[in-house]
């Protein structure tokens, strides 16, 4: 038996090592080496996967999670680490249940993988793109690439998405699942920072506020905000920018507080003569600053001074903050990406296409995105686990 795995990041490396006990692996991968985007995860440090169980993991995804479900019962967080020690690579658990390698270098992930591929007698075809697949009859047979045809029992097709182009993840897989008829949900920048609009937002950069309050339609979510020279970032921000639509998006500032508990709380304070800009110690000055310029209140007015109209005013400022997203920040600073191969057209279980015979798929190549925590990751080596199975 001959299998031909089509990308040599995290999924296809897993798959390679999966499948070689039982086919004969051909790796291929366009760049001049395997895993340059690996490199980059967790700013090089690279948080591999998450240990926490598989109800809590799947509630961590933000798209299509319960097509993981039958996968992650083969080959969890837990499989993963004690795959990581059988490969010699000892980890670390951090907050979050996030787990890293105890080296906390991403290069000690890859060059175990590297020694396990090469150990396994996986033979790499690198710099090497694969431009097309041999399909007759609903059936892939092989793949052609510029100088040569090869065929094979099984396709596994781990091309990764479109974050982060410079790796080499162009959505050039996506066409190649394209060939196979396979429908491509759109795919957008996902755990990526939001573009604003107001100018206040960007003249904020550099500041964080903690325990804000997000709300956008049915979505309600709460966590720290970090203002940027564009617009937002921060882990929330990271976390559901996939979810966030284009349009206003309301902020509480002060979400710790009604609106009647933070009016009272206003007018029982600002009975001194300190000047407004200084009398609010929950938000950061600069932001702070903002708001009083929106209800047009002089910073030097006495806190006393306030009437009840300009009070309810910074009330409304503080915990319904409207701005407008006019659009997530590009691929290029895009962790993963949102859409992909439509999961009703995979086989869950076994990651093979039920359009295409001998044809699977692992990774970000499919319609499944998480949160940032070692989700991601981990989603890869799982599929990829199941797509190297027989």
């Amino acid at each position: 038996m001959k299998t031909i795995v089509i990308g040599g990041g995290p999924a296809g490396m897993m798959a390679s090592c999966v499948r070689c006990e039982f086919s004969k692996v051909l790796l291929f991968e366009k760049n001049k080496d395997l895993g340059k985007k690996l490199l980059l995860t967790g700013h090089g440090r690279c948080n591999v996967t998450n240990d926490c169980d598989t109800a809590s993991f799947i509630k961590k995804v933000n798209s299509n999670g319960r097509f993981l479900t039958s996968s992650l019962n083969q080959f969890n967080s837990q499989d993963f680490i004690s795959f990581l020690h059988n490969m010699k690579v000892d980890t670390t658990l951090e907050d979050n249940h996030r787990v890293f390698p105890a080296s906390q270098k991403a290069e000690t992930i890859l060059n175990a993988f590297k020694q396990k591929l090469s150990e396994k007698n996986i033979e790499l075809h690198l710099n090497e793109e694969v431009l097309s697949l041999i399909i007759e009859d609903s059936v892939c047979k092989g793949i052609r690439t510029k100088d040569t045809v090869y065929y094979a029992d099984c396709i596994i097709l781990c091309t990764g998405g479109m974050s982060y182009p410079s790796t080499g993840s162009n959505g050039s897989g996506y066409e190649l699942a394209k060939q196979a008829h396979h429908t491509i949900v759109e795919c957008k920048p996902a755990l990526c920072a939001l573009n604003i609009s107001q100018n206040w937002v960007k003249e904020c950069m550099g500041i964080t506020v903690k325990n804000v309050e997000l709300k956008q339609n049915k979505l309600k979510v709460k966590g720290d905000l970090l203002f940027t020279h564009f617009g937002i970032s921060g882990p929330m921000i990271l976390n559901y920018s996939s979810q966030i639509l284009r349009g206003s998006i309301h902020l509480d500032f002060l979400p710790q507080y009604t609106f009647e508990q933070l009016d009272e709380l206003f007018r029982n304070e600002w009975n001194h003569t300190k000047q407004i800009q200084n009398a609010m110690t929950d938000l950061p000055l600069k932001v702070w600053s903002k708001f009083l310029e929106q209800c047009s209140i002089p910073k030097t007015v006495q806190a006393c001074q306030i009437s009840k109209n300009q009070r309810r005013k910074l009330v409304e400022a503080c915990k319904n903050q409207i701005v407008t997203v006019t659009g997530p920040r590009s691929f290029n600073e895009a962790m993963v990406t949102k859409g992909g191969i439509l999961t009703k057209e995979i086989n869950p279980k076994t990651m093979e296409s039920r359009i295409c015979k001998n044809l699977k798929f692992a990774g970000e190549i499919i319609d499944v995105d998480a949160q940032s925590g070692g989700y991601n990751l981990q989603i890869a080596w799982t599929t990829g686990y199941a797509a190297g199975k027989l």
